[in-house]
C-alpha cells in the first residue's frame, strides 16, 4: 500500500479536486448533529491551502438519495460548518458538473452531493471525466468510501492521483497492523455472516480471535457450549459456517475466545430486569443476551492489555443503552490501557469509543468501518488501487 501522499505533490498554483467523506448524521431539520468526518478533512485542506492551491474543490456523498436531488441530504450544511472550522469562506455550489463558471472568487468550493446523479453509483466515466475538468491534482481522502468502485473513487482520468492526509494515516495504520501476525482480534455485531469472510481471512494471521456481541451466540449454539441462548439473536445463514471457521482455527493454531456470561433481559425495555446468566445455567426462554457478562468483562480486558497489536470491530453489546454498554465500556478502558498498537475500527464500534469514552487513548480510530474490514479480509480496495504508486 505504499502510494502517492500529497505530501509530495507540487500544488503551488494547481487547482485541486479533493473527495472526502462528508456522509455526516443530521436531525430532520439538517442539523449536524456530529463533525468527525469533517474535523477529519481539515488537515488535508489546510495543507493544500498552505501549499499555494489556487483552489480547492471539494467533492462528496452524503446518505443514499439514489441518483436524484434529494432536499435532506443537500451538503449545503456541511459547507456552513466547514467554513466555521477551517476560518475560511467556503462557496456552495448546487450541483457538481458543468460547474467551472462558478468557481470564482473563493479559493474553496464545496460541491453539491455527488449521488445526486446516477453516474457516482455507476462508476460512469463519462460523469468521472466531468468531475476530473475541475482539477490539475486530484486528492482522495474518503478512506470511508475507498471500497466503492464509484466515478469519484475509482475512475478520475487527472494524472496526478494522490492520498490525502487522512487515507495516508489509515494506509500507515493498517500495514502496521498487517506486516506481522497479529496478537489479539476482537470481534462484535450481531451476524456470523456478515463477518464470515473478514473470520476466515483473518485466522491464518492472528494468535486469538475474541467474538463477543450478538453473534457469539451462533457460535455457542452450533459448539453445544451452552444449555440456551433463550430468545437472543441466532444468524441461520450463518450458522452453517460454523463448524469450518472451527475446523480452520485448529488447522491455523488460532485460540477461539468466547463470553462466558451474558447480561440479559427480556427486551430493550427501559424497565425490564437485567439477570446475568452463565454458559452452564444458559439464558431462560423468553430472555435474550444484550451485553456480555462481568466474568466475560475480566477475560476481555486481560487479553487486550496483554497484546502487543489489537484490532477491533463492532461492540460487544447493545451500548446505547447504559445497561448494556458494560462490555463494550471495559474493552475502550482495556484499550486505553494496552501498551501496544489498538486500532479501533469505525463504524458503530468508533461511535462506541465517542459516546462511551471519547478520551480513551488508542494508536489509531479508523474512519472507514467497511474499507477496513475489506482491507482486513485481503481485498484490494478500488479508491486505494486508483491512486499512484508512490516513486
Amino acid at each position: 500500500m505504499n502510494k502517492l501522499s500529497v505530501t509530495r505533490c507540487n500544488l503551488n498554483g494547481k487547482r485541486v479536486l479533493l473527495r472526502v467523506d462528508f456522509n455526516v448524521p443530521m436531525t430532520d431539520k439538517q442539523v449536524i448533529t456530529d463533525d468527525t468526518r469533517i474535523r477529519a478533512t481539515l488537515p488535508t485542506i489546510n495543507y493544500c491551502l498552505e501549499h499555494g492551491a489556487s483552489r480547492i474543490v471539494i467533492i462528496s456523498h452524503l446518505g443514499r438519495p439514489k441518483g436524484k436531488p434529494v432536499e435532506k441530504y443537500s451538503l449545503q450544511p456541511v459547507a456552513d460548518r466547514l467554513a466555521e472550522l477551517i476560518g475560511v469562506n467556503v462557496k456552495f455550489i448546487s450541483d457538481c458538473v458543468d460547474v467551472e463558471s462558478q468557481l470564482q472568487g473563493f479559493r474553496v468550493f464545496l460541491l453539491e452531493n455527488l449521488r445526486f446523479h446516477p453516474g457516482e453509483e455507476a462508476g460512469s466515466e463519462e460523469f468521472a471525466r466531468k468531475l476530473s475538468s475541475l482539477g490539475d491534482v486530484y486528492i482522495n481522502d474518503a478512506f470511508g468510501a475507498m471500497h466503492r468502485p464509484h466515478a469519484s473513487i475509482s475512475k478520475i482520468v487527472i494524472h496526478t492521483r494522490a492520498a490525502g492526509l487522512l487515507v495516508a494515516r489509515e494506509l500507515e495504520a493498517f500495514s502496521d497492523l498487517l506486516r506481522e501476525r497479529i496478537d489479539l482480534v476482537v470481534l462484535g455485531g450481531a451476524k456470523v455472516s456478515d463477518k464470515l469472510k473478514l473470520i476466515e481471512n483473518l485466522i491464518p494471521r492472528v494468535d486469538t480471535i475474541y467474538i463477543g456481541g450478538a453473534m457469539a451466540f451462533t457460535f455457542l449454539a452450533e459448539e453445544g457450549k451452552m444449555e440456551s441462548i433463550g430468545e437472543s439473536l441466532y444468524d441461520q445463514d450463518g450458522a452453517s459456517a460454523v463448524p469450518g471457521i472451527l475446523q480452520k482455527a485448529r488447522q491455523f493454531q488460532c485460540n477461539l475466545v468466547f463470553p462466558v456470561d451474558f447480561r440479559c433481559a427480556k427486551s430493550l425495555g427501559d424497565q425490564d430486569l437485567v439477570i446475568v446468566k452463565t454458559l452452564q445455567e444458559g439464558i431462560p426462554k423468553g430472555y435474550a443476551g444484550f451485553d456480555i457478562g462481568p466474568q466475560s468483562e475480566s477475560i476481555l480486558y486481560d487479553l487486550v492489555v496483554k497484546a502487543k497489536k489489537v484490532f477491533w470491530n463492532g461492540p460487544m453489546g447493545v451500548f446505547e443503552q447504559e445497561r448494556f454498554s458494560h462490555g463494550t465500556l471495559k474493552c475502550l478502558q482495556a484499550m486505553n490501557d494496552a501498551q501496544g498498537l489498538t486500532i479501533i475500527g469505525g463504524g458503530d464500534t468508533a461511535a462506541a469509543c465517542t459516546l462511551l469514552y471519547p478520551e480513551c487513548k488508542v494508536s489509531h480510530v479508523s474512519t472507514g468501518g467497511g474499507a477496513g474490514l475489506e482491507l482486513l479480509e485481503g481485498a484490494e480496495l478500488p479508491g486505494i488501487a486508483h491512486l499512484n504508486d508512490s516513486v
